[in-house]
């Protein structure tokens, strides 16, 4: 748990949230304070700078830090890293890009959120398949071994997000990425709902592609693009979907001799298209140096501990659903459809802001939440049981 000068440094950086008990990390983020700054700060440059070559020259050093920054969060070298747009752009650069082997498969969760799995499905018009998994238990959520159990001699990739966006299910990601490494399988990961909020490390976890927006555990908002992690070597074997200056060294012209190759930077960068965000970079390097001031190790502690103590405040309660391998600080609460407009409205009376569906509600617990919060939440929730 953090110490109260961590809490109150926190709470003075979210100040924006007010007395809102915010519970929605696992759909969109509040940035904090350090964030929300780049922005006037982006636009003060941006008004500034008249010459061209000063501006290549500045966004070209906003985009080496915030691929710095971000390659210290996931533990990989800053030439591993491209800007990308989204989640999806970055997933999507994998699919459409690697040269798939028909008659493959590859295996995910059936689950699986539609940033991710819609860039797949074209790919079965080239005779690759597509394998879901479904759990054994949806009540728990999906494992690491389920995965692993759907896999076979013709398995050449596995995607899945690292905590499902569904239920909160976190993927023993160590024992799958052991596994895929030695059977020569790629593991592709969405970690949007895991980095920033838990400690990821691609190497240690055997990570080949790993893709993330920044709108939520990044602490960015919707306008600060992606990353796209690429094992060193592996960007080789990818024909980016678009090129553009970014992701090339130099300009081609079709009329003069060899005008036609294109010239790709060296590592990830060739995955980059055309000019990258730099507003975006700048908000990522930000929220990285603000995660880095706390340790991404004690706030995953942190967020974990917020959780064992909602759990044994709500004790044994039929509702309240913890899935995966591992605890993700994701808590889910089903009810029946009927009830939704009444839970909706306890949930606003008690200020939680939490993502509710059809039939349930998803609580994700962040660095933004005390224990105070637990006990508001906890009452909340044993209203609605009622």
């Amino acid at each position: 748990m953090f110490s109260k000068e961590v809490q109150d440094r926190i709470r003075d950086e979210f100040s924006s949230l007010g007395d809102v008990v915010f519970l929605s990390a696992s759909f969109t983020t509040m940035p904090p304070r350090c964030v929300q700054d780049v922005l006037p700060a982006y636009t003060r440059k941006y008004l500034a700078t008249l010459s061209n070559e000063e501006w290549e020259k500045w966004t070209g050093e906003e985009h080496a830090v915030c691929r710095r920054e971000i390659a210290g969060l996931l533990g990989c070298d800053e030439d591993e890293i491209a800007l990308t747009k989204n989640t999806t752009e970055g997933i999507g650069i994998i699919a459409s890009g690697y040269p798939w082997t028909p008659g493959k498969n590859i295996v995910l969760p059936q689950a699986e959120h539609a940033a991710s799995l819609h860039s797949w499905i074209p790919l079965t018009e080239k005779g690759i398949e597509l394998r879901p998994v479904i759990p054994a238990d949806p009540a728990h959520g999906i494992t690491a071994d389920e995965i692993i159990a759907a896999t076979d001699e013709n398995t050449e990739a596995v995607l899945t997000s690292i905590i499902q966006f569904w239920d909160g299910a976190f993927i023993d990601m160590e024992k799958l990425g052991r596994y895929c490494r030695d059977k020569g399988i790629l593991l592709v990961v969405d970690a949007i709902q895991a980095v920033g909020r838990m400690k990821v490390d691609v190497r240690k976890w055997n990570i080949d592609f790993l893709a993330c927006g920044g709108h939520k555990g990044l602490l960015s908002m919707d306008c600060s693009g992606g990353i796209l992690y690429c094992r060193r070597g592996l960007e080789k074997k990818i024909t980016p979907p678009y090129n553009g200056m970014d992701g090339t060294t130099k300009r081609s012209h079709i009329e003069e001799p060899g005008g036609c190759v294109l010239h790709y930077r060296e590592g990830a960068r060739k995955l980059e298209g055309g000019s990258s965000n730099t507003l975006g970079a700048m908000m990522f390097a930000e929220a990285c140096r603000f995660i880095d001031s706390i340790g991404i190790a004690e706030i995953e502690a942190h967020i974990l501990g917020l959780e064992d103590i909602l759990l044994e405040k709500l004790g044994d309660l039929r509702q309240i659903r913890v899935a995966g391998d591992k605890r993700s600080g994701i808590v889910m609460l089903d009810f029946a459809p009927e009830e939704r407009e009444r839970v909706i409205g306890i949930l606003n009376r008690y200020k939680i802001n939490a993502t509710v569906r059809a039939d349930n509600v998803r609580f994700c617990i962040s660095m933004v939440n005390r224990e105070e919060h637990m006990d508001i939440l906890a009452k909340a929730i044993e209203e609605i049981r009622n």
